[in-house]
């Protein structure tokens, strides 16, 4: 249990930490399944709102295919406002990392969510600033092969890692279960 880190053991927080990923995914793409369903029963067609984000290759695609509703919104009515993709390298990493603390905010006035919002604000930054420097890797672009495995794999627990801030009572309790999971605390 995450509300409780220092309680549980190291594997028991990785597997927490795994489980609330699989809820949190099942949950909101269960929820909008629901409304998808409950649309077409009144004649409307309500897109997907989930497309297999845990298999995406790198932290962009898996916000183009988590919550592609929110991930909208937030694009057009944050991202956008900001300057979006326009501007130095540098502004445009500003604007990702901006964006998602407000992201992190909106989903509750704790530093925990904040955090949570930094955390994949300096992602998304991070493979900005990286593309940018190895010339503006093409971003459809998928790997092949062992690269993929590795990609798919390396982006599924940086978000999980992510799930820790969001899914913990408070940034200590976070910090908490963090330091025990990779053996920094006892």
């Amino acid at each position: 249990r995450l509300s409780v880190p220092d309680q549980v053991t190291p594997l028991g927080l990785w597997l927490a930490m795994y489980a609330y990923a699989a809820q949190i995914y099942l949950d909101f793409s269960g929820y909008s399944d629901l409304a998808i369903g409950a649309g077409r029963l009144l004649g409307y067609r309500v897109p997907e709102n989930f497309d297999w984000p845990y298999l995406a290759t790198d932290l962009p695609s898996f916000w183009r295919r988590w919550h592609r509703s929110l991930s909208s919104w937030i694009r057009d009515y944050l991202y956008i406002p900001l300057g979006g993709g326009r501007g130095s390298a540098l502004r445009v990493a500003f604007n990702l990392v901006v964006v998602m603390a407000l992201c992190g905010l909106w989903h509750g006035p704790a530093w925990h969510f904040v955090i949570w919002g930094l955390w994949h604000g300096l992602g998304l930054a991070a493979t900005h600033l990286w593309r940018r420097a190895r010339g503006g890797e093409r971003e459809g672009k998928e790997p092949t092969g062992f690269r993929r495995i590795l990609r798919t794999a390396l982006t599924f627990h940086f978000v999980c890692v992510g799930w820790l801030w969001f899914a913990a009572p408070s940034t200590l309790a976070a910090l908490t279960g963090l330091a025990r999971m990779l053996g920094l605390s006892r």
